[in-house]
C-alpha cells in the first residue's frame, strides 16, 4: 500500500484455499508436471475473507472481487466462482 500514489489502484490474482485450489494446482498441476513442484503451499493461501481484512488494515478498500475458474470450453473465465481462484481491485486510501 505504501508503494502506491493516493487513489492508486492495485489488482492482485491469488488462489483460494479451497480443496479445488488444491486439487487442481498441487494434486493435478504439479504432480502432472504442468506446474513445477513445490511452487504452490497450500497452507499459505488466502480465502478472500481472510486478505480483504488483511488489506484494509494496511490502507486499502477494496472496489471490487470476481472469480477465476476454468471450463474445458471456454478456458480462463471471470464470474462469480472464487473456488480456484479469485481477482480483487484496491484502491490506496
Amino acid at each position: 500500500a505504501g508503494a502506491l500514489a493516493p487513489g492508486g489502484l492495485m489488482l492482485l490474482s491469488t488462489p483460494n484455499r479451497t480443496a479445488i485450489s488444491r486439487l487442481a494446482m498441487i494434486t493435478i498441476g504439479e504432480g502432472a508436471g504442468m506446474i513445477p513442484k513445490g511452487t504452490h503451499d497450500w497452507s499459505r493461501f488466502l480465502k478472500p475473507e481472510e486478505l480483504e481484512p488483511m488489506l484494509e488494515e494496511a490502507g486499502l478498500k477494496v472496489v471490487a472481487r470476481t472469480g477465476l475458474s476454468f471450463t474445458p470450453g471456454h478456458g480462463f473465465v471471470t464470474g462469480g466462482n472464487e473456488t480456484l481462484n479469485y481477482l480483487l481491485a484496491a484502491v490506496a486510501a
